[in-house]
């Protein structure tokens, strides 16, 4: 069965949902395109939207954004995995490291999903600990300063390609794959400790010793495990950030591809 076939077909298990899904998929809206961008910053989040509007003035095609979706009294990310599903390619605003959208960019490629990144390179926010995460080097950047520009370099760039399929080689004695922090904390010394009681193998990603993965790696890992546990670290602590959306990443696209997925907060702000 064809892929595009596949996205309208409602998983037997999600994640999400601890679950099969329960949603109905028979009238999955299509789009030439969908954005995903953080509410913030407000000016990047304006310019995004405006090339949006531009783009569907100049190709008289859909372009949709996650503010064009019907979500009162629904489940946001279901509106949006839905989208996604509909749409033939996801632009991600990256400009800022944003957790949920790192987790949606990681969804739409774990659906085999085009996904092309864009970024305001003039805002330097985030910059540094965006290059610190490293997953998306791989991927095409549309970099841009105004909506007009984001939108003539989107057409001239075309659509993005696929990343192609999941590597196949399942970890059968070690099928679960843990993400531990930059740090032992107390939670995560205990949350090991847990998992090697329960006898279940596992593996670890350990920042200190693998400071950056790539994208081709945590495919790999995704698609070889039954499931993923994240330790989040607490966002008062420096080096939470990176961490956390690496992990998001990482569990996103665990969803996206029927995993069991835990993710543990050490503290909320």
């Amino acid at each position: 069965m064809e892929q595009l076939q596949l996205l309208q077909i409602p998983p037997p298990f999600c994640a999400y949902a601890d679950g099969p899904c329960d949603q109905d998929f028979s009238n999955l809206g299509q789009a030439r395109g969908l954005f995903l961008f953080g509410s913030n910053p407000q000016p990047i989040a304006a310019t995004v939207e405006a090339s949006a509007e531009r783009l569907r003035e100049r190709t008289g095609e859909r372009w949709a954004t996650w503010r064009d979706m019907d979500v009162p009294g629904r489940m946001i990310f279901c509106e949006i995995c839905k989208s996604i599903r509909g749409a033939t390619a996801v632009y991600a605003d990256v400009t800022t490291l944003n957790f949920n959208l790192m987790f949606e960019i990681g969804f739409a490629i774990g659906l085999g999903r085009p996904v092309r990144p864009i970024r305001d390179t003039t805002y330097s926010v985030d910059k540094k600990l965006f290059d610190a995460v490293g997953v998306l080097d791989t991927l095409g950047f549309a970099e841009f300063t105004n909506s007009g520009e984001l939108a003539d370099t989107i057409l001239e760039m075309g659509p993005p390609a696929p990343v192609g399929a999941s590597p196949q080689h399942t970890f059968r004695d070690t099928p679960l794959y843990v993400l531990k922090g930059p740090v032992d904390t107390d939670g995560v010394v205990q949350l090991l400790s847990l998992i090697k009681k329960s006898y279940l193998g596992f593996r670890t990603h350990d920042p200190v010793e693998t400071p950056r993965l790539s994208l081709h790696s945590v495919r790999k890992e995704v698609a070889g495990s039954f499931g993923v546990v994240a330790h989040l670290l607490s966002p008062h602590r420096d080096i939470a950030h990176a961490h956390n959306a690496l992990c998001a990443f990482v569990c996103g696209m665990a969803v996206a591809e029927q995993k069991t997925v835990l993710l543990l907060q050490e503290e909320t702000v």
